[in-house]
């Protein structure tokens, strides 16, 4: 059986160091209002935590208005410090 453990940025990265992170991938997603009314996003969440958890982030988490016809982009970034593989027999 093969064993990947990941270990997170965000719970070993101390920011007080000036060590960036070994590995990143960020997403960009766009959010539309394709309806005639006003939305407007108070907050997004991960897994019940706000802005960020599990190791994605959101950046620019800050809420937002979304007019009719209107669009939004919402990046998200995974950050990876550390990735060991090994078997287990």
């Amino acid at each position: 059986m093969v064993v990947i453990i990941l270990l997170f940025a965000e719970r070993i990265y101390s920011s007080s160091r000036n060590i960036p992170p070994s590995f990143t991938v960020r997403r960009t997603f766009t959010v539309r209002n394709t309806g005639p009314l006003l939305i407007y996003v108070d907050k997004m969440t991960i897994g019940n935590m706000e802005c960020e958890g599990y190791g994605f982030k959101i950046i620019e988490c800050a809420s937002f208005d979304l007019l009719p016809n209107d669009s939004h982009k919402v990046d998200i970034m995974l950050v990876l410090l550390l990735c060991f593989l090994f078997t287990v027999s």
